[in-house]
């Protein structure tokens, strides 16, 4: 398999195990010390022990009804040997326990590294633009 098609599922990987709301399987596609920069706070977030049982994935879940929609579109990939790079635009859809439905599309750029053979994420970075109109508000309801 090519290290091109390895990355592309593992991306796939990632966000099977979102769409079906298991968070184990995601965060065993990351490393120990990774970085996250998501769209919930905090600001930043480093894990030096391991994503399991510390971050809130269960519990974001947990706010969605059911399943949760997750599409990639536009994903770009540079790589070498053993470092890699993905960008692309997400589109996060489902209904949530409160009533509300999500429906955004956000920037999502993982950084990946090849440990022992395997690519794993150790970086992930989720955005919204922002309209720079000053409100300052994110731009949460842009399409492709």
């Amino acid at each position: 398999m090519l290290e091109e098609d390895k990355i592309r599922q593992l991306k796939e990987n990632l966000s099977r195990a979102i769409r079906e709301k298991d968070a184990k399987k995601a965060n065993k596609l990351f490393v120990k010390n990774c970085v996250l920069f998501l769209m919930a706070p905090p600001l930043m977030e480093k894990f030096d022990e391991g994503l399991e049982g510390l971050n809130n994935l269960e519990n974001w879940f947990l706010t969605f009804e059911n399943g949760i929609g997750l599409e990639t579109k536009e994903l770009e990939i540079t790589n070498n040997s053993d470092i890699a790079f993905l960008s692309s635009l997400e589109h996060l859809t489902g209904k949530r326990t409160d009533g509300s439905e999500t429906d955004i599309w956000f920037r999502e750029t993982l950084g990946l590294q090849k440990i022992k053979g395997e690519w794993k994420v150790t970086h992930q970075h989720q955005s919204f633009p922002m309209h720079m109109d000053g409100t300052d508000k994110a731009a949460t309801n842009l399409e492709p």
